[in-house]
Formats: C-alpha cells, sequence, structure tokens
C-alpha cells in the first residue's frame, strides 16, 4: 500500500477524513488513531494514483451519481475491512457506530458541496 501524507486537521467540514488528490489523506483530529479510517482513505489514495487524477474524480463522481454512495464500487473497494453487512450498508453502521472505520451519526447529512467548496479553498490558499 503506498502511504500519502497524512494531515490531521480540527475541523474536517463533518467529515471524518478524505482524499485531496496531490495533497494526502486529512483526518479529523479526534480520529488521528484511527487505522482502520486511514487504511480506508489510503485505498481512495491509491486509487488516485492508479487512475490518475481525473478518471479518479470521474468515475468517483459517475458511480455516485448512478450507483449510489454506498453501492459506488470505489467505496466498496474502500471498506474491505468491514463486515459484509457494514460493506453494503456502510451509511447506516458509521451512523451507528456498527463500522470499524469510524462512528459519525451526521454521516453524509452534510452537504457534498459543502466538502468540494472547502477543499477548493484550501487549494487555492496553498497556490498562493
Amino acid at each position: 500500500m503506498n502511504r500519502p501524507p497524512i494531515h490531521i486537521w480540527s475541523s474536517t467540514f463533518g467529515y471524518n477524513g478524505f482524499v485531496i488528490p496531490g495533497y494526502g489523506i486529512v483526518i479529523n483530529k479526534n480520529e488521528a488513531d484511527n487505522q482502520a479510517l486511514i487504511d480506508h482513505e489510503t485505498t481512495h489514495w491509491n486509487q488516485y494514483q492508479r487512475m490518475g487524477l481525473l478518471s479518479f474524480l470521474g468515475n468517483y463522481s459517475r458511480h455516485a451519481i448512478t450507483k449510489g454512495y454506498d453501492a459506488n464500487p470505489m467505496e466498496i473497494e474502500a471498506r474491505s475491512n468491514e463486515t459484509p453487512y457494514c460493506q453494503e450498508n456502510y451509511t447506516e453502521c458509521i451512523r451507528t457506530g456498527q463500522a470499524d472505520t469510524a462512528h459519525n451519526p451526521k454521516f453524509r447529512k452534510i452537504s457534498p458541496a459543502l466538502l468540494i467548496a472547502a477543499v477548493a479553498i484550501f487549494l487555492l490558499m496553498k497556490s498562493e
């Protein structure tokens, strides 16, 4: 597994962790020791490395729109360490604390557009 840089942030916009292609993995400070979450996000990082930026973003978005989050093959690959039930019902498992990766009662109740906007602002500020 290719280990990207891991950045611990105090605010992750309601998400436990996520990948910023070209920057690394961002993990909420409350999840800094959560190896299952880091492994999950590392899988996404490796998908990005394998596919390239545009293919990664395009495939992830296409699957999210056509199959939904829980049936997105890229997410299924990233949650291979979960029980079979949680692999198929990940949103419920995260919200109820059944997932190994994380527990977040507000999981996926926060707009992905907010995360995208925050990451875009971060990248713009970083490039200045």
